[in-house]
């Protein structure tokens, strides 16, 4: 039922947070933790207390990044080396 697919949302969302790469990352890599550190802990509250409105939250912050995911796909790689 429904437990069981925000059990898997939150998997989903933890693989996500394990794959950043704080070396490379940085900041971003570090905001983004949080973020999904965030999800994870609203989905919870979401799981536990049968609260709809904590999944649109997470939702529309999901949309929120894959559009800057397609985004940036959208305007390719940065260049490789110095530019002229």
């Amino acid at each position: 039922g429904k437990s069981k697919l925000i059990n898997r949302a939150i998997d989903i969302v933890e693989g996500l947070r394990l794959a950043l790469d704080m070396d490379k990352g940085e900041e971003i890599a570090s905001s983004l933790s949080d973020l999904y550190q965030y999800m994870v802990q609203r989905l919870s509250v979401a799981n536990m207390s049968n609260d709809t409105t904590i999944l649109d939250e997470i939702h529309g912050l999901l949309a929120d990044l894959h559009g800057a995911w397609v985004q940036i796909s959208d305007n390719g790689p940065p260049p490789a080396g110095p530019t002229p």
